[in-house]
């Protein structure tokens, strides 16, 4: 599982940043919620996100953790 977060860059464009790579769903659930409560007064991120990589280079997010703001 991988946790991420959307931020926008200098262009103002969002991208995508992977933040950590977790064992297990449960492990990922946890980070990504610390991550929320982390982000809360950081406007640049916009989402934290959570989903599983097939590869190096592809990962597929399907499950968005809200920032509550």
């Amino acid at each position: 599982m991988i946790v991420a977060y959307t931020k926008l860059n200098s262009e103002g464009r969002l991208e995508e940043v992977v933040h950590q790579e977790c064992a297990t769903r449960e492990e990922a659930i946890e980070v990504a919620e610390a991550l929320v409560l982390a982000s809360v007064n950081d406007d640049t991120i916009m989402d934290v996100i959570r989903g599983t990589r097939y590869s190096d280079t592809e990962i597929v997010y399907n499950v968005i953790h809200e920032i509550p703001r």
